[in-house]
């Protein structure tokens, strides 16, 4: 039977209190924690700044997982070099060539685990490709870019062909937005292996959250 693994959303954090946030949430049992990078034009927002992770990575007992929502992965990938086990995620989209993505993943690959993102409209066998060098998959259930939107449910017929391949590949199925209590179930019985929430976790009793969704 797969764990049901859970990754705390920065993005929906008290900004001004997120160091605390994050302890809290580490301290009731979530698994990983994920910091999303925007670059305001890969998405229509912003995000965290490389100042941020600097002064909140070393008070994490869990890796990061830190998703580049940026249109140029290159100019970012090289600035998170804190802990072999922290993952780095970039999408596809951001990718105009089969080559350009290969490299990437590679160098990622020399320091870090590696994963690839796909939004809502992607086909999922564009990643084909690419499985045998993945640690990682996130499928974003939602549009990327803002918290607080609602779970796209062909998001788990996504689940579902990543599942079926997982027994010949070593990644994780991931899941991002929109997930409560109720889409955390369905995806984990899809097959996904970790939920990333933020709006609903961050909200109310953190430790009857995390058992929530678990």
């Amino acid at each position: 039977m797969k764990q049901k693994l859970v990754s705390a959303s920065l993005l929906s954090a008290d900004k001004i209190f997120i160091k605390e946030d994050m302890i809290k949430v580490i301290d009731n049992g979530v698994d990983f924690i994920h910091f999303d990078v925007m670059d305001g034009n890969f998405v229509n927002n912003v995000s965290f700044n490389d100042d941020t992770f600097i002064k909140i990575r070393k008070d994490s007992k869990v890796p990061f997982e830190i998703h580049l929502m940026v249109e140029n992965p290159f100019a970012y990938i090289d600035n998170y070099e804190y802990s072999a086990s922290d993952i780095i995620i970039v999408h596809l989209e951001s990718f105009v060539s089969e080559e350009d993505l290969l490299v990437c993943l590679k160098r990622i690959k020399k320091h870090h685990k590696v994963g690839i993102s796909i939004k809502p409209n992607t086909d999922c066998s564009k990643l084909d490709p690419y499985l045998e060098l993945l640690d990682y998959i996130l499928i974003m259930s939602v549009e990327p870019g803002f918290g607080g939107q609602k779970f796209i449910p062909a998001s788990l017929e996504k689940i579902r062909y990543f599942a079926k391949k997982q027994d010949k590949y070593s990644y994780l199925i991931e899941v991002d937005g929109g997930i409560n209590q109720n889409t955390a179930k369905e995806c984990f019985d899809a097959g996904v292996d970790i939920v990333v929430s933020g709006s609903y976790l961050f909200k109310g009793d953190p430790s009857e959250k995390v058992k929530s969704l678990k």
